[in-house]
């Protein structure tokens, strides 16, 4: 059996395949435990009866027992009619897939008591009472432990990563502002130098202009403020 069987998952009642009935078998015989009797007489009776065929059977005699102990299944009648035509269904690979859910389904389909078998089987946390159900009870605690902490890392990478983000953001603003500035700050000093030289030039100049019969001059083109103004020595 594969670990298949043993993440088989509680089925809603309404999901569940329809349950034929099933004609009791001559050659049924019971399994308890999930052990098959050899000695038994109605196991005896069957496999005397099936020994052209048994080679077939074997796989499938094995896989039955392995999950009912998988399962905790206390008894179990097999009809050994059904169980000859799957069996001789023509499935090579069935030893492979033995562990599928419709592998499990095709072996309860041989149950004459199906119905409290497969109420067994999928009865949520049965398969942690049977055969090995203490290491797939670890594993499965082991997974969600896992799952749960890798969850809270990768939560706690997300928030990291958005501060991250946030802090980035405000840098490249900042820096952005600060080229901001510093260009208005280079505008701001070459209208300066310009409007000074501007004054200088005039300044140089002011006994030609003075002389001159038509000037105007405009004032405010200095770039300076009115209290300026009123105050050069130039002007005044």
């Amino acid at each position: 059996m594969t670990q298949g069987a043993a993440r088989l998952a509680p089925l809603n009642p309404q999901c569940l395949p329809a349950l034929a009935s099933i004609s009791i078998s001559k050659f049924s015989f019971t399994i308890l435990e999930g052990r098959i009797n050899p000695m038994a007489p109605d196991y005896c009776r069957f496999k005397q009866h099936y020994c052209l065929c048994w080679s077939l059977l074997v796989e499938m005699l094995s896989g039955l027992g392995s999950l009912l102990r998988r399962y905790a299944v206390p008894m179990a009648r097999v009809n050994g009619e059904r169980l000859v035509e799957l069996a001789q269904g023509g499935d090579p690979d069935w030893a492979v897939r033995v562990g599928g859910s419709n592998s499990v389904e095709r072996l309860l389909s041989v149950m004459e008591n199906r119905e409290e078998v497969w109420d067994l089987v999928y009865r949520p946390g049965q398969r942690y009472r049977g055969e090995g159900g203490t290491e797939a009870a670890a594993v499965r605690i082991q997974s969600c432990w896992r799952r749960h902490w890798a969850r809270n890392a990768y939560l706690h990478h997300r928030q990291r990563k958005w501060a991250a983000g946030t802090i980035a953001i405000s840098w490249l603003m900042h820096a952005q502002l600060g080229r901001v500035r510093k260009s208005l700050q280079e505008s701001r000093r070459t209208h300066l130098d310009n409007y000074r030289i501007r004054g200088q030039y005039l300044a140089a100049n002011w006994k030609h202009i003075q002389a001159s019969r038509r000037t105007i001059i405009h004032i405010p083109s200095l770039g300076r403020y009115l209290s300026l103004t009123q105050t050069h020595p130039i002007i005044r």
